[in-house]
């Protein structure tokens, strides 16, 4: 399955298991090409840093407009002005 920027996703990391917004496919900065398999994503749980992940570890997960919401105010008045553009994409959810 693929993923578009603003989709809700949920993965494990160190087994622990982090709901999380995915922000864009990862680009090498170094090699500056698009890896099509792995995508940055910001976990809820931690604050608005960002983790790269790979596709096959991400699933999709449905929130309510309430628990995104809650989601991306827990990100930060950094992560504000650095994703504005998201910020609806991310609440209209995922179409699963």
């Amino acid at each position: 399955m693929t993923f578009q920027s603003g989709d809700w996703v949920v993965f494990q990391y160190k087994k622990i298991t982090y709901h999380g917004l995915v922000i864009k496919k990862y680009k090498s900065q170094s090699k500056n090409y698009i890896d099509k398999d792995v995508y940055v994503v910001c976990p809820a749980e931690l604050n608005g840093l960002y983790y790269r992940i790979k596709q096959d570890e991400l699933q999709p997960v449905k929130l309510s407009v309430e628990q995104r919401l809650t989601v991306l105010r827990s990100f930060g008045k950094s992560w504000w002005s650095n994703n504005k553009p998201l910020f609806q994409v991310a609440l209209r959810g995922n179409n699963i």
